[in-house]
């Protein structure tokens, strides 16, 4: 039988393997936490020094600029900026509060038989890439909106101008729609996590007193989660704000002022697939780069202060438990 004096030194040795053990358990995971910040600045400075002829011949005054000319080589991202900032702000403005409410309907009046299956089928949609929603985009929401949604617009709201009778399919409201349609699921798969993790009993207690389903969703949980599912609408803008292939299918690809909604246009995003690969100057390559730069640090801001809206709220809903 061991004595006392084997059974410690076996105790020390087992206490020696699991600390040189957890030594390398943190390494790792210290290696791979500071690679991902380290890949974005290595990102940025790649960005930064393609875009040097960019910068030293525009300076700041790119971002401003009017006027995209590849064969003058005069290159401005005025009106990709706004054509960005546009088609993000009007799919967020459609997309954000149907999918809230969406996620309010699910977690306080949905039949618990089919909360499961719909929740199974709104991830997955937030799953597909943007190239699927591009191409039924293409075949189904283009054709319909030429032939019909367009025409409708022109011709029964007065302030929504048109381009002299044309009716274009690819438009920059038809990005917008697209991008609604693929930050809806995004949206609400978020929403409903973040009220998921309010306090049960706060729900609880103002039903135990009486209130209706619709009085807690209106006075209880909207007011505690508010500020989180600000950010949860930020955060779709932000995936907006980058999607590429999805919104270059059906945008149009045309420069110029926006004289329209129903008329082509481009995005930061949406300008790098169709002339990167075609770029036939350093200057248009450097003006390119420079344009991604701009569109990585608006996609970085986004989605930093988004997620930050969210974790705070969802912090102060945990300390509350």
């Amino acid at each position: 039988m061991p004595g006392p004096g084997r059974n410690a030194s076996q105790e020390a040795n087992t206490l020696q393997r699991t600390d040189s053990g957890d030594r390398w358990y943190r390494l790792v995971l210290t290696i791979a936490v500071t690679t991902v910040p380290a890949l974005l600045l290595v990102l940025v400075w790649q960005l930064w020094r393609d875009a040097g002829p960019a910068i030293e011949r525009s300076g700041f005054g790119f971002i401003l600029g009017t006027g995209w000319d590849p064969v003058q080589d005069e290159y401005g991202a005025a009106e990709l900026l706004a054509g960005t900032v546009l088609t993000a702000g009007i799919a967020t403005g459609l997309a954000a509060p149907l999918a809230i409410a969406g996620a309010f309907w699910h977690e306080m009046f949905a039949p618990s038989a089919l909360r499961r299956p719909l929740a199974a089928l709104v991830d997955l949609l937030a799953a597909v890439p943007g190239v699927v929603y591009g191409l039924w985009g293409v075949v189904v929401m283009v054709p319909w909106c030429r032939a019909v949604l367009f025409p409708a617009l022109q011709a029964h709201i007065g302030w929504f101008p048109g381009l002299d009778g044309i009716v274009y399919g690819p438009s920059l409201l038809a990005a917008s729609l697209l991008l609604a349609v693929m930050m809806f699921p995004f949206i609400l798969v978020t929403a409903r996590q973040i009220l998921r993790a309010l306090p049960a009993t706060q729900a609880a207690a103002a039903l135990a007193l009486g209130a209706t389903r619709w009085e807690v969703a209106r006075y209880v949980l909207f007011p505690a989660a508010r500020r989180a599912l600000g950010g949860a609408a930020l955060l779709g803008a932000g995936r907006a704000v980058g999607e590429a292939i999805a919104i270059a299918m059906v945008v149009g690809a045309s420069h110029g002022p926006i004289e329209s909604l129903l008329a082509p246009g481009y995005t930061l995003a949406s300008v790098l697939p169709h002339e990167f690969a075609e770029a036939t100057s350093a200057v248009q390559v450097a003006a390119l780069s420079y344009a991604t730069l701009i569109l990585l640090v608006v996609a970085v801001t986004t989605n930093a202060v988004a997620r930050l809206l969210v974790g705070r709220s969802i912090g102060d809903a945990g300390a509350r438990r």
